[in-house]
């Protein structure tokens, strides 16, 4: 007969001992908070937390045009693009040379991020490599754009992400997600779950009124967030919905607001754009960057094509703005770009007067296909060639 073990002739001692052993990091956890309620503070570890626009690091994968996207779109093709960032989360391309000569960081939306181009012809990675081969410099380019993101949320990731990348150049582009959070919500600093710039979070949420009453108030909701922001793992969970096809839709961000007549001020819209680009020129020029800000591409002329027309048909339907005061206060956006790069001396890329606004090279209201990109990048690299060469 097999002599047994000893956790085989002790398994309800065994079975307890791992229990205790579980418990302890949770004992002590529990403990130390309830120490903090007793004496009437609120958790330290976890406050509020600043939004970080980026994607996530290591990503390698593709994006594929939905159903819903493909319907929208000019000559948009069902198929895959690749998707990948590096550790830091830019873009890839992006660090091709260990030591390069100069540095180029691009911020923007999904205008700039470029989903649904080819690699290797999205303008912020193409715009280096042709300013690299006109030089004969070694050109990083990196693209750290986030679609859905506005200005003011880049100009976090310059100051955190950015400047210590010590770029000679930082290109800026941004326009219709400006226009729709300041429409929509009426200023940068708001509570929408997507687009706020901070997060409260559970610990942040608490902070407020004080942890004893909001767990006593709010027990099952203090539970599930609890539960979700410490044990759940996110990422798994998202790859297990992913391939069952289960819990994919999309939270509406705006859904508070569909419905309601929105009533917006065009002059403190355009203000407050116009000093977000002063506040990221400002920062570039103290930090020894020379700043470059673009118009946006669109098709958002006065005379909409169908598909146009059919898009901004929504907006009617949702907020009673009709199309001919959306088209004007995002023209309006533009001109304010070109404004402030005339009043400050910065270099000026403009996408908008030089992008034919048709479906050959924009395949949406604002989104370029490869042709555009192409087109895009070589606007870009002649504008900065000069000053490449003098850096």
């Amino acid at each position: 007969m097999e002599k047994k073990n000893v956790f085989e002739r002790n398994p309800v001692k065994t079975l307890l001992f791992v229990l205790f052993i579980m418990l302890i990091p949770i004992t002590i956890f529990l403990f130390e908070n309830l120490l903090e309620v007793r004496k009437g503070l609120t958790f330290v570890n976890q406050p509020r937390y600043i939004r970080l626009i980026e994607h996530n690091p290591l990503i390698t994968g593709y994006a594929i045009p939905t159903d819903k996207q493909l319907s929208e779109a000019d000559g948009l093709e069902k198929k895959r693009f690749r998707s990948r960032t590096d550790e830091d989360g830019f873009i890839i391309p992006s660090r091709i040379h260990r030591h390069p000569d100069f540095t180029i960081v691009f911020l923007g939306g999904s205008t700039t991020v470029c989903h649904f181009v080819e690699e290797q012809n999205r303008f912020p990675h193409l715009a280096g490599r042709i300013l690299e081969k006109k030089t004969g410099d070694k050109i990083n380019s990196y693209n750290a754009a986030v679609s859905g993101s506005h200005s003011m949320q880049a100009i976090d990731v310059l100051l955190n992400k950015i400047i210590p990348l010590k770029p000679g150049v930082v290109v800026f582009m941004f326009a219709i997600n400006d226009l729709n959070i300041l429409l929509l919500e009426g200023s940068y600093w708001n509570d929408n779950p997507g687009y706020s710039m901070i997060i409260p979070g559970i610990y942040g949420e608490a902070a407020f009124i004080g942890w004893k009453k909001y767990i006593l108030n709010n027990p099952a909701a203090f539970l599930k967030k609890y539960i979700t922001e410490t044990f759940v793992p996110v990422n798994t969970l998202g790859y297990v919905k992913d391939v069952l096809k289960i819990g994919n839709k999309i939270e509406d961000v705006w859904a508070r607001r569909r419905g309601q007549i929105i009533q917006f001020d065009k002059e403190k819209i355009l203000e407050e754009f116009a000093m977000s680009l002063e506040t990221f020129i400002g920062i570039c020029k103290a930090r020894k960057i020379i700043p470059v800000i673009m118009t946006q591409e669109n098709r958002l002329k006065e005379n909409p094509d169908p598909l146009v027309k059919r898009l901004t048909a929504t907006l009617y339907d949702d907020y009673k703005i009709d199309y001919k005061t959306y088209q004007e206060i995002y023209e309006a956006m533009n001109n304010v770009i070109r404004r402030v790069a005339k009043e400050n001396n910065v270099i000026l890329v403009d996408l908008d007067k030089n992008i034919p606004r048709d479906k050959n090279h924009i395949y949406d209201l604002i989104h370029m296909n490869d042709q555009g990109s192409i087109m895009a990048a070589n606007l870009i690299s002649e504008k900065l060639l000069e000053t490449v060469k003098a850096r």
